[in-house]
């Protein structure tokens, strides 16, 4: 699966963009997987191999979670969906599926081990 190669914010007021690298901008990885905008209007994305992290509009700042900073089993979040009740679910390589009620922990739901290294 191949993701977008950066990211570019567009400004209307201006015309311009803003271009978003791992390298010069904080964002976790060049490769996002998938973008949500949630109902409060946060706009979330994820980063394969490098968690998901959500986009500040108002600094353009990224707060990143992984396996590292988090309940993650693994950083490997692949796709993200907010339910109709607010709650995050992101699906993660090799099955695992966790819910994110209210933003405050991680709860595993689903998740099946694997001897990999991720």
């Amino acid at each position: 699966m191949a993701g977008i190669a950066a990211l570019n914010l567009y400004n209307r007021k201006s015309m311009t963009f803003t271009t978003f690298t791992s390298d010069k901008n904080g964002i976790p990885n060049n490769n996002v997987y998938d973008m949500v905008l949630d109902r409060k209007g946060r706009i979330w994305m994820t980063f394969g191999g490098y968690g998901f992290a959500q986009f500040h509009k108002s600094d353009k700042t990224f707060t990143t979670y992984t396996s590292e900073n988090s309940d993650l089993n693994s950083s490997w979040v692949l796709n993200m969906v907010e339910d109709f009740d607010g709650i995050y679910v992101l699906g993660i390589r090799m099955v695992s599926v966790f819910s994110i009620p209210k933003m405050r922990h991680l709860k595993i739901i689903v998740s099946k081990k694997s001897d990999e290294k991720v």
